[in-house]
C-alpha cells in the first residue's frame, strides 16, 4: 500500500497493524471539500437525511472557516454526507413505534 498512498496516510504501529494517520483529514482542503459537498446535500430540500440531522446544524457549518473546523465538525459532516449517500442508495425506512 506505501507505492499508492504517501507515508503520512499510512503509519505502521508497533504491532506491525497498520493504521490511517488522521493528519490527512486536518488539511483545509479536506474539510472545505466536505463542506461543500454538505451543501450540495443541504441544497436538496426533500434530503430524507434532514429527518435525522439537524438541517440548520449543517446550514451553520458549511459557512465556518475550513482551517479553524473543529474536528468533531468535520466528522459531523462526514456523517451527514455519509448518511445522505446511504439513504440516497438503498431507501431504507425508518419505523419508530
Amino acid at each position: 500500500m506505501s507505492e499508492v498512498l504517501p507515508g503520512t496516510l499510512i503509519t505502521v504501529s508497533r504491532n506491525g497493524i497498520r493504521q490511517e494517520s488522521a493528519s490527512a483529514t486536518q488539511d483545509p482542503g479536506y474539510a472545505a471539500a466536505r463542506q461543500r459537498r454538505a451543501g450540495e446535500v443541504l441544497a436538496q430540500p426533500d434530503s430524507p437525511v434532514f429527518d435525522l440531522i439537524d438541517r440548520n446544524w449543517v446550514a451553520r457549518v458549511i459557512t465556518l472557516d475550513p482551517a479553524r473546523l473543529d474536528p468533531y465538525v468535520r466528522v459531523g459532516l462526514d456523517h451527514v454526507i455519509d448518511l445522505h449517500t446511504w439513504v440516497d442508495m438503498y431507501a431504507p425506512t425508518l419505523q419508530l413505534e
